[in-house]
């Protein structure tokens, strides 16, 4: 079974709800599969996103052969479970989301070059 992916149906999504369908551990904490996220995974030079899942903090979120959420804690297979994205006070994600959109058609009219990568530094 596929994860629905929330995050391209309406990239404006920060909370929802999901059911645990895997649980496994990695590393120092587990990775989490749901039946369906709107946390989008590490890819195209944006990382990925973080936030909660029930209990649990999620530290990112990547995609290997499923979306994987890599949390601090178990989550139980069959919970039902309750997601937030976390967006900062001067809404880091949504600048995110603009960004990724409209720096390769900037790029591309202004330069008459494509953008092949663009990442955000969470030191700045």
């Amino acid at each position: 079974m596929s994860t629905v992916r929330l995050f391209d149906e309406n990239s404006y999504t920060f909370e929802f709800s999901a059911t645990v369908i895997a649980c496994r551990p990695r590393g120092d904490g587990f990775a989490v599969v749901l039946d369906r996220t709107a946390f989008c995974p590490e890819g195209g030079g944006q990382k990925g996103d973080s936030g909660t899942l029930g209990t649990a903090t999620v530290i990112h979120t990547v995609e290997e052969a499923e979306i994987l959420h890599l949390t601090d804690r178990p989550l139980r297979v069959g919970d039902r479970c309750r997601g937030v994205l976390i967006v900062s006070a001067v809404g880091i994600g949504c600048s995110t989301i603009r960004v990724n959109t409209c720096c390769p058609v900037l790029s591309a009219r202004n330069t008459g070059c494509t953008t092949s990568g663009f990442t955000w530094e969470t030191s700045w």
